[in-house]
Protein backbone atom coordinates (compact mmCIF):
# COMPACT_ATOMS: atom_id res chain seq x y z
CA UNK A 1 0.00 0.00 0.00
CA UNK A 2 3.15 2.66 0.43
CA UNK A 3 3.52 2.40 -3.35
CA UNK A 4 0.37 3.62 -3.94
CA UNK A 5 0.67 6.57 -1.13
CA UNK A 6 3.93 7.62 -2.78
CA UNK A 7 2.19 7.23 -6.36
CA UNK A 8 -0.30 9.65 -4.84
CA UNK A 9 2.20 12.01 -3.44
CA UNK A 10 4.47 12.34 -6.48
CA UNK A 11 1.42 13.01 -9.11
CA UNK A 12 0.00 15.91 -6.66
CA UNK A 13 3.50 16.85 -6.18
CA UNK A 14 4.24 17.30 -10.03
CA UNK A 15 0.69 18.87 -10.80
CA UNK A 16 1.45 21.52 -8.03
CA UNK A 17 4.96 22.23 -10.17
CA UNK A 18 3.02 21.88 -13.50
CA UNK A 19 0.43 24.76 -12.20
CA UNK A 20 3.40 27.42 -10.59
CA UNK A 21 5.44 26.58 -14.03
CA UNK A 22 2.26 27.21 -16.07
CA UNK A 23 1.36 30.37 -13.67
CA UNK A 24 4.84 32.06 -14.13
CA UNK A 25 5.51 31.25 -17.67
CA UNK A 26 5.49 34.74 -19.81
CA UNK A 27 2.84 35.15 -22.23
CA UNK A 28 2.75 33.91 -25.73
CA UNK A 29 4.36 30.86 -27.92
CA UNK A 30 6.47 30.06 -24.58
CA UNK A 31 3.62 29.73 -22.44
CA UNK A 32 1.83 27.27 -24.78
CA UNK A 33 4.95 25.51 -25.08
CA UNK A 34 5.16 24.97 -21.57
CA UNK A 35 1.72 23.71 -21.39
CA UNK A 36 2.04 21.33 -23.91
CA UNK A 37 5.36 20.60 -22.51
CA UNK A 38 4.25 20.10 -18.39
CA UNK A 39 0.53 18.32 -19.96
CA UNK A 40 3.22 15.45 -21.38
CA UNK A 41 4.74 15.58 -18.10
CA UNK A 42 1.44 14.74 -15.79
CA UNK A 43 0.28 11.99 -18.37
CA UNK A 44 3.53 10.28 -18.04
CA UNK A 45 3.14 10.46 -14.80
CA UNK A 46 -0.53 9.59 -14.24
CA UNK A 47 0.74 6.37 -16.17
CA UNK A 48 3.19 5.52 -13.89
CA UNK A 49 1.18 6.35 -10.90
CA UNK A 50 -1.23 3.55 -12.46
CA UNK A 51 1.02 0.96 -13.07
CA UNK A 52 2.00 1.21 -9.77
CA UNK A 53 -1.56 0.60 -8.39
CA UNK A 54 -1.98 -1.99 -10.81
CA UNK A 55 1.08 -3.76 -9.26
CA UNK A 56 -0.03 -3.21 -5.98
CA UNK A 57 -3.35 -4.80 -6.64
CA UNK A 58 -1.91 -7.98 -7.69
CA UNK A 59 0.25 -8.28 -5.00
CA UNK A 60 -2.94 -8.76 -3.10
CA UNK A 61 -2.56 -12.23 -0.86
CA UNK A 62 -5.83 -14.47 -1.64
CA UNK A 63 -6.78 -16.86 0.83
CA UNK A 64 -5.93 -20.49 -0.38
CA UNK A 65 -9.13 -22.37 -1.35
CA UNK A 66 -7.10 -25.29 -3.00
CA UNK A 67 -5.94 -26.10 0.53
CA UNK A 68 -10.00 -27.05 1.79
CA UNK A 69 -10.71 -29.89 0.60
CA UNK A 70 -14.48 -29.50 0.95
CA UNK A 71 -14.21 -26.94 -1.50
CA UNK A 72 -12.09 -28.65 -3.96
CA UNK A 73 -14.48 -31.58 -3.54
CA UNK A 74 -17.66 -29.50 -4.00
CA UNK A 75 -16.36 -27.43 -7.25
CA UNK A 76 -15.09 -30.72 -8.54
CA UNK A 77 -18.70 -32.06 -8.25
CA UNK A 78 -20.00 -29.00 -9.67
CA UNK A 79 -17.62 -29.01 -12.93
CA UNK A 80 -18.45 -32.79 -13.33
CA UNK A 81 -22.32 -31.78 -13.26
CA UNK A 82 -21.71 -28.68 -15.67
CA UNK A 83 -19.67 -30.88 -18.07
CA UNK A 84 -22.44 -33.78 -17.91
CA UNK A 85 -25.00 -31.22 -18.49
CA UNK A 86 -23.80 -29.54 -21.66
CA UNK A 87 -22.22 -32.87 -23.36
CA UNK A 88 -25.89 -34.50 -22.74
CA UNK A 89 -27.31 -31.18 -24.28
CA UNK A 90 -24.89 -31.93 -27.20
CA UNK A 91 -25.46 -35.33 -28.00
CA UNK A 92 -29.43 -35.03 -27.35
CA UNK A 93 -29.07 -32.27 -30.33
CA UNK A 94 -26.86 -34.53 -32.69
CA UNK A 95 -29.47 -37.32 -32.40
CA UNK A 96 -32.42 -35.44 -33.17
CA UNK A 97 -30.49 -33.62 -35.81
CA UNK A 98 -29.95 -37.15 -37.16
CA UNK A 99 -33.65 -37.75 -36.83
CA UNK A 100 -32.68 -40.62 -34.08
CA UNK A 101 -35.21 -41.13 -31.84
CA UNK A 102 -34.23 -42.05 -28.12
CA UNK A 103 -35.90 -43.48 -24.62
CA UNK A 104 -32.44 -42.66 -22.59
CA UNK A 105 -29.05 -41.18 -22.26
CA UNK A 106 -26.34 -41.47 -20.01
CA UNK A 107 -23.09 -40.18 -20.26
CA UNK A 108 -20.41 -41.18 -17.85
CA UNK A 109 -17.31 -40.06 -16.69
CA UNK A 110 -14.18 -41.19 -15.11
CA UNK A 111 -13.22 -39.74 -12.11
CA UNK A 112 -9.96 -39.61 -10.78
CA UNK A 113 -8.89 -40.42 -6.64
CA UNK A 114 -7.83 -36.89 -6.53
CA UNK A 115 -10.65 -34.12 -7.08
CA UNK A 116 -7.73 -31.32 -7.08
CA UNK A 117 -6.64 -32.74 -10.46
CA UNK A 118 -9.23 -30.83 -12.45
CA UNK A 119 -9.46 -33.61 -15.05
CA UNK A 120 -12.77 -34.51 -16.45
CA UNK A 121 -12.49 -37.18 -18.87
CA UNK A 122 -15.49 -38.94 -20.97
CA UNK A 123 -15.68 -42.46 -20.25
CA UNK A 124 -18.71 -44.29 -22.04
CA UNK A 125 -22.05 -43.04 -23.98
CA UNK A 126 -24.92 -45.55 -23.55
CA UNK A 127 -28.15 -44.75 -25.55
CA UNK A 128 -31.27 -46.42 -25.54
CA UNK A 129 -32.86 -46.68 -28.98
CA UNK A 130 -36.55 -46.43 -29.87
CA UNK A 131 -36.37 -48.52 -32.62
CA UNK A 132 -33.87 -51.40 -33.88
CA UNK A 133 -33.47 -49.74 -37.14
CA UNK A 134 -32.08 -46.83 -35.86
CA UNK A 135 -29.12 -48.31 -33.39
CA UNK A 136 -26.58 -48.79 -35.76
CA UNK A 137 -27.07 -45.01 -36.79
CA UNK A 138 -26.66 -43.83 -32.98
CA UNK A 139 -23.70 -46.28 -33.18
CA UNK A 140 -21.97 -45.00 -35.77
CA UNK A 141 -22.62 -41.03 -35.49
CA UNK A 142 -21.65 -41.09 -31.71
CA UNK A 143 -18.34 -43.39 -32.52
CA UNK A 144 -17.39 -41.15 -35.72
CA UNK A 145 -17.81 -37.68 -33.06
CA UNK A 146 -16.01 -39.45 -30.22
CA UNK A 147 -13.48 -41.39 -31.14
CA UNK A 148 -12.13 -43.76 -28.60
CA UNK A 149 -15.10 -43.53 -26.24
CA UNK A 150 -16.90 -46.86 -25.81
CA UNK A 151 -20.56 -45.98 -27.35
CA UNK A 152 -23.33 -48.82 -25.60
CA UNK A 153 -26.38 -48.77 -27.91
CA UNK A 154 -29.27 -50.96 -27.08
CA UNK A 155 -32.40 -50.81 -28.52
CA UNK A 156 -36.42 -51.41 -27.31
CA UNK A 157 -39.18 -51.76 -29.29
CA UNK A 158 -42.40 -50.08 -28.42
Amino acid sequence: MSGVKEAAFVVCLALLITALVRWVAPAGLTKEMLRTVSGLFVLVLLAGAAGKVGTALLHVQLPDFAADTALAETVYRQKMSAAEGALYDCISGLLHAAEIDYKELRIFFKTTDNPAEDNIVLDRIRVTAAHASQRERARSLLQELFPGTLIEVEETDG
